[in-house]
């Protein structure tokens, strides 16, 4: 749990938004509004919004009588009864170093605890593949054809994907074959695809992609997957698979 937190106000024209780092009640945020409008000159702001979970999170923040009840959103407070408060004297103070164009003090800076971290994680000792198999290599592949709105799924010799989160990046990609090469119409951010991932004996690796081809368009496919191993002396290996081609009517 964060011990400094951002609070942020920005205003557009008539529009005042509060940049509220936790998730915050329906009365609460009626509060934050009615602070936010009441923060400006009359006739200068006419809409206020509160903008949850922004920038940081921080649990719940609930009204002072939600708090007593202590049911799921008082219980999960976690700066105590009165800290609605503290955002809204906050809030004002920000609203009106705005409406008087007014420099504050930006306050402390959260700590850097990148180095104090505790992680109960089992590592990654290395990965490996069945004699005469390869990384990447084809365990289950796809059918030579699928109607459309049935699941395609394809299995590989695969390693353990914490070895590269490939954040930013894609562990899969569906490619729609065409005359002049292929096209990727999915990647593992698309909701109708699913990539699994098993560990298979000690150090050999599953990995299962499947696709919902109910919004596909009809014509030639390949799924292709996107690994990386740990040999045993630590270094990670990038490779890749692909499925045979398939076509989906």
């Amino acid at each position: 749990m964060p011990q400094v937190l951002p609070v942020q106000v920005l205003k557009i024209g008539s529009l005042v938004i509060a940049a509220q780092p936790t998730e915050i009640t329906t009365m609460a945020g009626r509060r934050v509004r009615k602070t936010l409008l009441s923060s400006f000159p009359d006739g200068d702001v006419e809409y206020a919004v509160v903008a949850g979970l922004s920038n940081t999170y921080a649990s719940y923040l609930a009204t002072y009588e939600e708090y007593q009840k202590q049911g799921y959103e008082g219980g999960g407070t976690m700066f105590g009864p009165n800290e609605l408060e503290a955002f809204e004297q906050e809030y004002a103070k920000l609203c009106g170093a705005i409406a008087h164009n007014e420099t504050i003090l930006p306050g402390p800076e959260p700590l850097d605890l990148r180095y104090y971290q505790v992680n109960l994680t089992t590592g990654v000792v290395m990965d490996d593949v069945p004699p005469g198999k390869k990384f990447g290599g084809i365990y289950e592949d796809a059918a030579p054809e699928y109607t459309r709105g049935s699941t395609v799924c394809v299995v590989f010799h695969g390693a353990h994907p914490r070895n590269n989160l490939h954040t930013m990046g894609t562990f899969l990609a569906i490619e729609k074959v065409l005359p002049g090469g292929s096209v990727i119409v999915r990647r593992d951010s698309d909701p109708d695809t699913k990539f699994t991932w098993k560990r298979d004996g000690a150090a050999y690796s599953r990995v299962t992609i499947s696709w919902n081809t109910t919004g596909a368009e009809p014509g030639r496919y390949i799924i292709r997957y996107y690994g990386d191993y740990r040999s045993i002396d630590g270094t990670i290996h990038p490779f890749a698979g692909a499925s045979r081609e398939f076509t989906v009517r």
